[in-house]
């Protein structure tokens, strides 16, 4: 097709309605029709508008160092133009369609001679017919390069896979930034901090329960400023600054990320972003841990790994409430969990805590620590209709199919003894972040009944993360692990 066509009025005005058509058909077929690489879909269409053949087998490759880019190659039409081609090219902006159904606006350009040759070896290795078709014809197969059309991008640290943190992450400088849906504002990243589940994650523990998406930027917790909203928020504006648990999607690692409303508290006057950061999943789940205890005044509570991320706020919070706490930590952090509001301390070191206490003298019992020894040593100091919360279960690190049954069977048949006898309730917590619980930690921090406690502040480099996320993972920590996104931060 000579280029006098191609940039005919008929001709354009053809490739928006198959511009058209392939939109629709993403949006019909949610993303089946066409050939995928890492989840990435994209449908081609013939010059004339139409489905070329069946489904092709057209791979998309993500460069290792452009993540942000989409390749695709493909044979067939004629020896140097084929129709998917020149259709690719004829249309200054098409689609594809990410993970998640997120789509993305591209557009397409030829790969120059360097970026063949550098891509030719992994189109081989994706689709090895490539080699065989040009060796047998000689002829060129054609390489596009797909670039966000209009799409900012930023820093971030990446998954690419399940494994060891320093075997998976890596850094991106050319990551893409989402515009935010209707509901979402996108947060400029200050600080974001690291909790157990973060390497849990990263490391593939709780595939079984949500699988990840990748590339994917980690860290759940995360506090910044609203640099953009969707057209349905109306709680929140640009330059609030503000704090969330993200959930399942992350992207504390980043500088940019887009999160629900619903998700999204402003922070507290006089509170800064790293403090900010520390508190969203720790503070939130501490509370609804609180909630589920049935804490008030008198309350006589035992708090397992007070020193903990979690465990320190819970303390301040059951104070706040006016309860009699037991701490349990090491000696060398008793006098700090009494700083939080501990009435006693007793040091797990020296053996189970049920020994330090008398038989049924407790109300509450708040388990932040985990394992079937703390469950049994609860149940001899929990009174008649006590109750134990725990945010941990019996399980190692990595639930599989086997332990998750197990886990299942131990808090049936554990919730089922509650019915008879002393009725001791066992009730294990799984938080579901929202604005409402973000909101009540707020408010107790503006009132004065909650303070954050740093342990250590990592910078945003990627051996910062490693080491934060490895400090999690291997140390003892006493409060929250930070790491700062923005070059300062901000009160």
């Amino acid at each position: 097709m000579s280029l006098s066509i191609r940039n005919s009025g008929p001709f354009w005005r053809l490739q928006r309605r198959a511009a058209r058509l392939n939109t629709a058909l993403f949006q019909a077929t949610k993303g089946r029709v066409g050939a995928t690489f890492r989840g990435a879909p994209v449908l081609l269409l013939d010059h004339a508008g139409r489905r070329s053949g069946t489904v092709r087998t057209t791979p998309l490759i993500y460069l290792d160092d452009r993540p942000d880019l989409v390749v695709v190659a493909s044979k067939g039409g004629s020896d140097t133009h084929p129709a998917w081609y020149l259709n690719l090219l004829a249309m200054p902006v098409t689609e594809v369609e990410l993970p998640g159904g997120v789509r993305r606006e591209v557009r397409p350009r030829p790969a120059s001679s360097a970026e063949r040759a550098a891509l030719w070896p992994r189109l081989v290795a994706v689709y090895p017919p490539y080699a065989d078709y040009a060796g047998r014809t000689e002829r060129e197969i054609p390489v596009v390069i797909l670039e966000p059309a209009a799409c900012t991008t930023q820093r971030a640290i990446v998954q690419h896979g399940y494994g060891a943190a320093d075997t998976v992450l890596s850094v991106s400088a050319a990551h893409p930034v989402e515009p935010p849906s209707p509901t979402q504002v996108r947060i400029r990243v200050h600080a974001a901090s690291v909790n157990p589940i973060d390497w849990q994650m990263i490391e593939g523990h709780r595939r079984l329960l949500v699988k990840r998406r990748f590339p994917y930027v980690p860290l759940f917790d995360l506090a910044g400023v609203v640099t953009a909203a969707g057209t349905e928020v109306t709680r929140l504006q640009v330059g609030d600054r503000v704090h969330a648990d993200n959930k399942i999607h992350g992207g504390g690692a980043g500088e940019y990320v887009n999160v629900e409303q619903e998700l999204v508290s402003t922070i507290p006057p006089g509170l800064g972003f790293a403090e900010a950061a520390a508190l969203p999943l720790a503070a939130q789940t501490a509370l609804l841990a609180i909630d589920k205890a049935g804490i008030g005044g008198g309350s006589r509570v035992v708090v397992i790994g007070a020193s903990g991320g979690v465990g320190t706020y819970a303390v301040q919070m059951a104070k706040a409430l006016g309860a009699h706490i037991t701490a349990v930590s090491s000696a060398r952090n008793a006098g700090f969990v009494r700083s939080l509001g501990a009435d006693d301390v007793v040091d797990y070191t020296t053996g189970r805590f049920d020994a330090a206490l008398p038989a049924g003298s407790v109300d509450a019992v708040l388990d932040f620590v985990g394992g079937r020894a703390q469950w049994l040593a609860a149940r001899t100091v929990l009174a008649r209709g006590g109750r134990f919360v725990t945010i941990s279960r019996d399980e190692d690190d990595r639930i599989t199919l086997g332990s998750g049954l197990r886990v299942g069977a131990a808090i049936l048949v554990r919730q089922a003894r509650s019915r008879f006898g002393r009725r001791i309730a066992y009730i294990p917590v799984f938080l579901d972040a929202s604005r409402t619980l973000l909101d009540r930690v707020d408010r107790m921090v503006s009132a004065g009944e909650l303070k954050v406690h740093i342990d250590r502040t990592y910078g945003p480099a990627l051996p910062d993360v490693l080491a934060a996320l490895h400090h999690s993972k291997t140390g003892r920590t006493v409060g929250k692990i930070v790491v700062a996104v923005a070059p300062a931060d901000t009160a």
